[in-house]
C-alpha cells in the first residue's frame, strides 16, 4: 500500500469524516507547546457555546423577551465586530480539504517533509474571523506535477482536543447536511 493510502487509513478509517472548505494557513514551526493543545480546546468549547446558543429562540428561555432582545443585539454586534475585523484583516483563501477526528488532508502549495511539526490556522466559523490553531504533525506528502497533497495528523496524546474537533465536525456535518437538503 502506498502511503497516501495508509495515511488515509489512518486519518480516516472507522471515524466520521467531512470533505469541506476553510480559510485556513499552515505555518511549520519548531516546537509546539502544551498551551496550544489547550487554547484549542477552549476555543472549540467557545465556538460550540455561540453555534448551539444562536439555534434558540424564545422557547427555551421561557419565552423571556428580554433575553431574546439581548442575544439579539449582541449577535448584531458581534457580527459588526466581525466585518470590521475582517475588513481589516481579511482570512486566508478558502481550502478544500478533508478532516477527522484524526486530522486533515489538503493540497498544499509547498511540500513538507513527514515528520515536521506544524500549526493550522483554520477559521472554522464565517461569523468570528479568528483562527482556530490546531497542531499538527505531517503524516505524508505526495507530489505530481501539478499538486502537493498533505496528510496531517492531530496530536494522539490529546484526547480532549479530538473530542472537541470531532463534536465540531459532528456538528459542521449536521449543518451541511441540512443544507443540502434545502437546495433541493
Amino acid at each position: 500500500m502506498s502511503a497516501a493510502a495508509d495515511s488515509d487509513l489512518v486519518l480516516f478509517a472507522d471515524t466520521l469524516s467531512c470533505d469541506d472548505e476553510f480559510p485556513l494557513v499552515l505555518n511549520v514551526v519548531e516546537t509546539i507547546s502544551a498551551q496550544v493543545a489547550s487554547r484549542a480546546e477552549a476555543m472549540l468549547r467557545t465556538f460550540a457555546l455561540m453555534e448551539e446558543s444562536s439555534g434558540e429562540d424564545a422557547e427555551t428561555h421561557g419565552g423571556d423577551p428580554a433575553i431574546v432582545r439581548l442575544e439579539s443585539k449582541l449577535d448584531l454586534a458581534l457580527g459588526l465586530l466581525a466585518g470590521l475585523v475582517t475588513r481589516h484583516h481579511p482570512p486566508p483563501p478558502p481550502m478544500a480539504l478533508r478532516w477527522s477526528r484524526r486530522g486533515m488532508r489538503l493540497i498544499h502549495p509547498v511540500a513538507l517533509v513527514p515528520g515536521t511539526s506544524a500549526l493550522v490556522s483554520v477559521y472554522l466559523l464565517a461569523a468570528l474571523p479568528l483562527p482556530l490553531e490546531l497542531p499538527v504533525e505531517v503524516l505524508a506528502c505526495e507530489q505530481d506535477t501539478t499538486t502537493v497533497r498533505l496528510w496531517l495528523q492531530f496530536p494522539d496524546h490529546e484526547p480532549a482536543l479530538q473530542a472537541g474537533i470531532e463534536r465540531q465536525l459532528f456538528r459542521r456535518h449536521r449543518r451541511l447536511i441540512a443544507e443540502s437538503k434545502r437546495r433541493r
